[in-house]
């Protein structure tokens, strides 16, 4: 199947090399493995070529022990997918915790900045306000001489 995927994305790679999907098939499915190939040495390509015969003589020769053994490793692989999927949901509560405290605390420091420029507001409000001088007359101001 997944031999069949990967067939099938080369030859759209070299159907429709101009759209956006036949770059990005072509630069992933053909020209990663042509530069692997490239690099690699003459020794780990007979290496290859020797795990690629011992599996192929396992699998035709052992048909019901290498069938057991993908149930085993299928029930490790969703393991290990539902681990990873927990850990993942652990990191997102922690990230969303940290982010809240982040926010709240930011929250608490700009009402506290609010709160202490209101204040010094008020008070310099009530420091500014001059009072009006009082006449020395008792009776209203007006004085009889």
């Amino acid at each position: 199947m997944v031999l069949v995927l990967f067939l099938s994305a080369i030859l759209f790679a070299l159907m429709f090399p101009e759209t956006p999907t036949g770059r990005f098939a072509k630069r992933h499915f053909v020209d990663a493995p042509a530069n692997w190939l490239n690099n690699i040495s003459p020794v780990k390509v007979f290496a290859l070529i020797g795990v690629a015969v011992v599996v192929a003589v396992c699998s035709t020769a052992f048909a019901a022990e290498m069938a057991l053994i993908a149930a085993g490793d299928l029930t490790a692989y969703f393991e290990i997918a539902v681990t990873l999927a927990v850990l993942a949901s652990k990191l997102r509560i922690r990230q969303f915790a940290s982010r809240a405290m982040i926010e709240t605390r930011q929250a608490l420091i700009g009402a506290r900045r609010l709160c202490k420029r209101l204040h010094v507001r008020v008070r310099r409000s009530r420091l500014r306000r001059h009072a009006k001088p009082q006449s020395s007359d008792e009776d209203g101001g007006m004085a009889l001489a």
